[in-house]
């Protein structure tokens, strides 16, 4: 188990690195490629995460990557904005990045192409992956909401019992797929998201009002932080307000630390096609 003062420094961390991140601005959208397009990508690529038992915290990644290029406009960013197609390809590709990077599984190029069943060539692939890298100066590995609230989980490990804990961590990912739907929350800090899923998990957890505002109150003590800022309670306004949607399909099996285990996605048939999402 961590120590808490190495917990502490990777919370501090975290947060340091949302003060200096690129947050994406949510009004990139255009007339032919809207936030319904955004949305059906989101519902695609947990369809592909499912069918091959990946993490969904992988969906959050790859949407993070695929706002902030987006938003960007440079390279091919502003051709995505405004065709379909290429909206697609950048869509299947920050996945693929996603994926590559922060899971134990083997995803080639080959492999996307199959997945997309030939709509795009290997060539293609290739050009929007090094255009999205250099768009973004090769900064993809962005923590998540659920990287923040895991940590201060494991901070608090001594407030909750066991079972408690694996529940309030579930709920808080099931709180971060619905918010992956919407982009409102991809200009905000993922720290302040993590905040407000980890306080709606709580709730669903059905942890105690007491209970409740000692977690915080000792959370808040160890931290220096302030859980009920401005950004934070904004975040929390929206998430209640019910706009969040897009529930996920599965629970997913959830721990403190990643494995080890190494899967293959590339001996699969492909159980999804990209053709009619958007």
């Amino acid at each position: 188990m961590q120590h808490k003062e190495e917990i502490l420094n990777q919370l501090h961390a975290i947060c340091a690195k949302d003060e200096q991140a690129t947050r994406c601005h949510h009004n990139y959208f255009t007339q032919e490629v809207n936030e319904d397009c955004r949305r059906k990508m989101v519902e695609w690529s947990f369809t592909v995460v499912d069918s091959f038992n990946l993490s969904r915290e992988s969906v959050w990644r790859a949407i993070d990557i695929l706002d902030r290029f987006l938003s960007s406009g440079k390279g091919s960013s502003v051709k995505a904005r405004e065709n379909k197609q290429s909206f697609q390809l950048a869509s299947t590709v920050c996945l693929y990045m996603a994926v590559k990077v922060h899971e134990d599984v083997e995803m080639t190029i080959g492999f996307l192409v199959k997945l997309c069943r030939s709509y795009y060539t290997a060539s293609e692939f290739i050009s929007m992956e090094h255009d999205i890298l250099f768009a973004l100066r090769w900064s993809i590995c962005q923590t998540t909401p659920l990287d923040f609230a895991r940590q201060c989980l494991l901070l608090q490990l001594d407030c909750f019992d066991p079972e408690t804990i694996d529940c309030i961590l579930e709920n808080t990912q099931k709180q971060m797929d619905l918010a992956t739907s919407d982009v409102y929350f991809a200009s905000y800090k993922q720290s302040s998201v993590g905040i407000a899923c980890l306080g709606a998990a709580l709730v669903e957890s059905d942890v105690n009002s007491a209970e409740q505002e000692e977690f915080w109150s000792q959370l808040s003590s160890m931290l220096n932080f302030d859980f009920a800022s401005k950004e934070v309670r904004e975040v929390e306004r929206h998430m209640l307000s019910g706009s969040t949607i897009c529930k996920p399909k599965r629970q997913s099996q959830l721990v403190l630390s990643k494995t080890t285990s190494q899967k293959s996605c590339n001996e699969q048939t492909s159980p999804v096609s990209i053709l009619s999402c958007v």
